[in-house]
């Protein structure tokens, strides 16, 4: 057991460093995220067409907040009504104030349901509009955007799950609490002065400083726990990498040291929290006490004001009853102290929204762009040179130049790392080259619409993605305007028709292996008919009696199509009609598998040493 201990404390301290110190290189950017202006024009923007919902919320909040000094000059009334000597006026005066009482109490709880239903509704409402806003975002953003690790999925999806909900309380704290306290001061004031100015005054003297110690306490709160909203999110980052790679931890018994990092992130919060709640609870005590001395006050002044008969009774207990709320009307403001954790929220999402899109594949946004009548599929690089945008000072292609006609097959082939996959990102435009420029049929890359291309070029790469769909729909997904029968013909020349059989027409949702994930692949390629095909190492994880028929369908899909092949296997490639052969970030050899072999250079090396 405490070999155990000592080896899991060896492991996760060195990883607890390593992610602290990541936690260090983010914060550059989280100073800027918190930075963020912003305005509250653009939160109404998203509830323009709610305008109604929003007065009546703001109406409603004003008017509870005024009946609460209202209540105590009711109350006051009522100590007056019994104070008299005469019986039947008691009677009379107590029985209309209880009334009155009664009334207060319907308004009070009518203006409440009022604001809560109103404003809880924009806050569900802005929360959803957000959320389509975040994903539609995520959609449009280029794939370096999700390289940065700080734009991990637990990230991202924090953003989308838990930021665009908190700021709903945006509309509760802004135009609920803060409404509710203004009505309820205005009243409150406006009845003061009405019955005694003096009394009004000393109490508004004390206002600005409850106020004050309110205000500050929302500002700790919120440049103080400014690090533990990193924190939250890295430690849900955590979370969904474990959830993720379940087998992987189970395999190593990496779950003690799982566990160890997750409660390292905890703790470090749990550390700030301390601090902040200590001087949270100093400064909100010393409002608590300015509202007791500010009553006191009143009390006090009240007694001299009497005693030289400069104040009648009845004044003085009115006046007294309405600005003794002003306190605690004061303390409703403490909902405002969620604020900042909102206001945190939405400069976080605001810097998601705010990101510039570099490349956007949507079709709106590529309506203005052409697109050539006849599309061939020849493939140009001209001069390109790429890095990508994690990593700017590691070439990855430097000066790289190379020529696919349409209806040829080419093979890029080399070792891990020379930038084989890139090209085939470059194609799909995926990334920008840093300089040189990518042609398909003597037309930049950048200048086509990209949504009607990437319906021209079709991908099969080494680990296809499902989605949690029947298999009819993820081969659908190569073309979602097919029918049925098209989508049965894909699945057959794929060779992975045997999900339709009977009248389950692919909605079966039974286990699909590894070699029957690349027939799906497959299958959606042959459903979108692509002119460019681009396979990137298709059949590299699979047996070899499983890639013999694999590779027949992908034989029978190539026919009449640009194809680009990466394969670590040479032999699926030997019957390209040109092979290019890529090292130290650039085209060392290129040729047909017979001229390249002759030259007995890099290539024939390689085919020497591969499995064949």
């Amino acid at each position: 057991m405490k070999l155990k201990k000592s080896l899991t404390k060896g492991l996760t301290r060195p990883l607890s460093r390593i992610l602290f110190n990541k936690e260090i290189k983010e914060e550059k950017k989280i100073i800027k995220e918190n930075k963020i202006e912003i305005k509250i024009s653009e939160i109404l923007k998203l509830i323009t067409s709610n305008k109604l919902e929003l007065i009546l919320g703001t109406v409603g909040g004003f008017i509870y907040g005024a009946g609460t000094p209202i209540a105590g000059l009711f109350f006051a009334k009522v100590l007056i009504a019994f104070s008299s000597i005469d019986r039947d006026k008691i009677e009379d005066d107590g029985l209309r104030w209880s009334l009155y009482h009664i009334g207060i109490a319907v308004l009070a709880g009518g203006s409440i349901l009022l604001k809560t239903w109103k404003l809880e509704s924009l806050g569900g409402i802005l929360t959803a509009k957000m959320r389509i806003q975040v994903f539609i975002k995520y959609l449009e953003l280029h794939l370096g955007f999700f390289d940065i690790d700080y734009n991990s999925p637990g990230n991202l999806l924090t953003k989308l799950a838990i930021d665009t909900i908190k700021i709903s309380s945006i509309m509760l704290s802004i135009f609920g609490a803060i409404f509710s306290a203004i009505g309820g001061i205005i009243i409150s004031i406006v009845l003061g002065f009405i019955y005694d100015w003096r009394l009004t005054l000393i109490s508004t003297a004390f206002l600005p400083f409850i106020l004050f110690f309110t205000t500050f306490k929302a500002y700790f709160r919120e440049n103080g726990s400014e690090g533990n909203y990193d924190l939250k999110v890295e430690a849900g980052n955590i979370i969904s990498e474990c959830v993720i790679s379940t087998k992987t931890i189970f395999s190593f018994n990496f779950k003690e040291a799982a566990m160890d990092i997750y409660r390292f992130f905890l703790n470090k919060e749990n550390a700030n929290n301390f601090k902040i709640s200590i001087l949270s609870g100093l400064l909100f005590g010393i409002g608590i006490f300015i509202s007791f001395a500010s009553q006191a006050t009143l009390i006090k002044c009240s007694y001299i004001f009497m005693k030289k008969q400069k104040l009648e009774f009845n004044d003085m207990i009115c006046a007294l009853y309405c600005l003794m709320t002003l306190a605690g009307i004061c303390q409703n403001l403490l909902p405002v102290a969620e604020l900042p954790k909102a206001l945190s929220s939405l400069r976080s999402i605001l810097r998601i929204l705010k990101t510039p899109t570099e490349i956007n594949a949507f079709e709106e946004e590529n309506k203005d762009k052409s697109f050539p009548p006849v599309f061939k599929g020849k493939i140009d690089f001209k001069n390109v040179t790429f890095a990508y945008p994690t990593k700017p000072d590691n070439l990855i292609l430097r000066n790289v130049s190379l020529t696919i006609n349409p209806g040829q097959h080419a093979a890029l082939v080399g070792f891990s790392g020379s930038g084989k996959s890139t090209i085939i990102q470059l194609i799909e435009r995926f990334y920008d080259p840093i300089e040189g420029d990518v042609f398909i049929d003597d037309i930049n890359i950048k200048d086509y619409n990209l949504f009607l291309l990437r319906k021209k070029i079709g991908l099969v790469s080494q680990e296809p993605s499902l989605f949690k769909r029947s298999v009819y729909e993820n081969i659908l997904y190569g073309d979602l305007n097919a029918n049925e029968n098209e989508v049965i013909q894909a699945a057959q020349k794929a060779s992975i028709n045997k999900f339709f059989k009977n009248e389950e027409k692919g909605e079966k949702n039974e286990t699909v292996s590894g070699g029957e994930k690349q027939r799906l692949a497959i299958a959606r390629a042959f459903l979108k008919n692509p002119n460019i095909l681009l396979l990137d190492e298709a059949t590299s994880a699979l047996d070899k009696e499983t890639e013999i028929e694999i590779q027949k369908s992908l034989n029978e899909l190539q026919k009449g199509r640009t194809t680009v092949s990466i394969a670590h296997r040479l032999s699926t490639i030997i019957n390209s009609d040109i092979i290019f052969f890529l090292e130290n970030e650039k085209i060392k050899e290129q040729g047909t598998h017979k001229e390249l072999l002759a030259k007995k250079g890099r290539y024939f090396k390689l085919y020497e040493s591969s499995e064949q």
